[in-house]
């Protein structure tokens, strides 16, 4: 997920926009509202089918609720020539580069119809007086993406939702084995985050527990780990076995997701914005975190990711004391 600003130079955005959609453009400490995280479930879908699009919003304990959002989809296909992740029609607010989806922190809408033709592997409809286009490239997982816009105020979240367009260009019966094989990405989600303070092993409790939970002594350094399930079926809510098709072998490739965490706070300092493992690299990612010296409520977040396009989190509210 990148975050825009509105009111950055052209040639700003241009660069930010380069960014690889599916990671945070913003450093871990929290201190203003902002989108943090996009999910949609299911995490991949064919065209056509219902979505439901969730933001994570980051905000200091007290605030005055969630600041407003609107979520579009962008139906423009990036020319060739652009850089960045999506057309600028759609960052620009061009209203017919954009599909209105709703407002607030959760909406809900189908696949346009007309996505894999749009930004997958079919041929795209042609434009007159444009020549002919040609199918998008599949990303290194075998995916394609419909791009997602949530505005919140001044500022443009690019999300994607991952549409389920098959292969093209393969005989048949490959094409029915890549059928039979392949299970649609499944979102990641966090077992548990435990903080490790000295000898002490304190399992956070999610949410904001009340007193006597959560304790973390203030100017401590603190090991947090993140966990995530084991996949022993499909579909599972850790890293996933999928297929892929590699054009040089003309033959499906057994692969496994690899796992990102994205970690955020109101306070303190992380060793690394964002940690993780690589496919089959383990079930758990630890960070370091430096506690503030000032006793006080600190809210943590921490945002799980598969390299499909999947996403999950948890958000806890940590009790940092004298």
């Amino acid at each position: 997920m990148v975050t825009l600003r509105k009111a950055a130079p052209l040639f700003a955005l241009g660069l930010a926009a380069a960014c690889k959609p599916d990671l945070d453009d913003r450093l871990s400490l929290v201190d203003e509202p902002r989108v943090l995280a996009i999910r949609a479930e299911p995490a991949e879908a064919r065209p056509g089918t219902e979505v439901t699009y969730t933001a994570l919003v980051g905000q200091g304990l007290g605030a005055d609720g969630l600041p407003a959002l609107s979520w579009s989809y962008c139906t423009a296909r990036k020319p060739l020539a652009e850089l960045g992740p999506v057309s600028t029609a759609c960052l620009g607010g061009d209203p017919d580069a954009l599909l209105p989806i709703g407002n607030g922190a959760t909406a809900q809408a189908a696949l346009p119809k007309d996505a894999c033709r749009s930004f997958g592997p079919e041929v795209p409809a042609p434009k007159q007086g444009e020549p002919a286009g040609r199918p998008v490239d599949p990303d290194e997982t075998g995916g394609f993406f419909q791009p997602v816009i949530l505005r919140k105020g001044g500022d443009i979240s690019l999300g994607r939702a991952r549409i389920a367009c098959g292969v093209a260009g393969v005989t048949p019966e490959l094409l029915a084995e890549f059928q039979q094989r392949y299970a649609s990405n499944t979102n990641p989600a966090l077992t548990e985050v435990v903080a490790l303070v000295g000898g002490a092993e304190i399992p956070l409790e999610p949410g904001d527990p009340g007193a006597g939970a959560n304790r973390i002594p203030a100017g401590a350094s603190v090991r947090l780990r993140a966990s995530w399930p084991g996949c022993d079926g499909v579909p599972c809510a850790g890293s996933e076995p999928y297929v892929v098709f590699e054009p040089q072998a003309r033959a499906l490739v057994e692969r496994t997701e690899a796992i990102r965490v994205a970690w955020f706070a109101t306070d303190g300092a992380f060793d690394e914005d964002r940690t993780g493992v690589e496919a089959g690299g383990g079930l758990s990612s630890d960070n370091g975190w430096m506690a503030p010296e000032v006793a006080g409520p600190v809210r943590l977040w921490v945002v799980i990711r598969d390299d499909r396009g999947g996403a999950g989190w948890l958000d806890f509210v940590l009790d940092v004391h004298e």
